[in-house]
């Protein structure tokens, strides 16, 4: 069982897209997750014609595969006004993951629930409920949600996560597995890996100090995550995806944050870490 070596572009909110990927290239980066919400240059409202075939020739070229994409659907519990114009812009999304994606892969799309923790046993049957929605239009098109568990909101649990899965009941609703928003909680990847992997499409990584809501998510090597101990808990799990750092926009403030750099960075301390701890890579052509 192998892995990729991943970046997602929520990390380079202001470098194009074609920028960011061939950068990731040179790097030696296996794989990319293109954040296509507002904001972000990947914006899916924002591209032409042209700019998706142009990157889609330039994923093919550079041999980087497309892990997932960042959604903007990211709150499931909104009003159902506002939770219906996210519904139709996810539909964009969903047209552009499958015009990207590599043929006989199944893309994943990296959605967020929203709410707060304190709002749990409020909002967790709106939570299926919704979830249950976005899932069942992803389905028809052949695309697996990964929901993505927050520090601070009402999935920030391993177990809040593992309720709603067992209650929406399909296969296309997995889990986007951030395990920073978990660390930064005291709660430990001996406790969340084994309880998490076998439903993770996709996974987020950065480095962190501190506990909730005092911590800070920091660059790959600036913090005391112990990337050799997760790399063989997610392998020993059968975990064999895109392993995917993420820059946080607590770290994207800095005024002298380098989105090169980072990469840089991110790169040399995750590529390491695979070769210290023996977790076989899936490199790109």
């Amino acid at each position: 069982m192998t892995m990729k070596l991943g970046y997602s572009t929520w990390s380079t909110q202001k470098m194009p897209l074609d920028d960011a990927i061939r950068h990731l290239a040179r790097i030696g980066y296996d794989g990319i997750e293109i954040a296509v919400n507002p904001g972000w240059t990947g914006h899916v409202d924002d591209l032409t014609t042209a700019d998706r075939t142009r990157i889609r020739a330039l994923l093919d070229d550079t041999g980087i595969e497309l892990s997932a994409l960042v959604s903007g659907h990211r709150n499931q519990v909104a009003e159902r006004a506002d939770f219906d114009v996210a519904t139709q812009r996810y539909l964009r999304e969903m047209d552009l993951a499958l015009e990207w994606a590599k043929p006989g892969l199944i893309p994943s799309m990296d959605v967020a629930v929203g709410g707060t923790s304190d709002q749990w046993d409020s909002l967790k049957n709106l939570i299926v409920e919704r979830v249950s929605e976005t899932v069942a239009i992803s389905a028809e098109r052949n695309i697996i949600v990964a929901l993505e568990p927050h520090v601070g909101q009402a999935i920030d649990h391993p177990d809040r996560m593992l309720w709603v899965i067992n209650q929406v009941k399909s296969p296309f609703c997995r889990v986007n597995f951030d395990i920073s928003h978990f660390e930064v909680q005291g709660i430990p990847m001996d406790e969340t890996i084994p309880k998490l992997a076998r439903y993770t499409e996709h996974v987020h990584i950065k480095d962190e100090l501190g506990l909730a809501p005092n911590h800070q998510f920091l660059i790959p090597g600036e913090g005391n995550f112990d990337y050799v101990k997760y790399l063989r808990l997610m392998h020993q799990y059968g975990y064999t995806g895109h392993i995917s750092p993420e820059i946080s926009l607590m770290v994207q403030r800095r005024e002298n944050y380098d989105a090169v750099a980072a990469m840089e960075q991110t790169y040399r301390v995750v590529a390491a870490a695979f070769e210290k701890s023996g977790v076989p890579r899936e490199r790109h052509a």
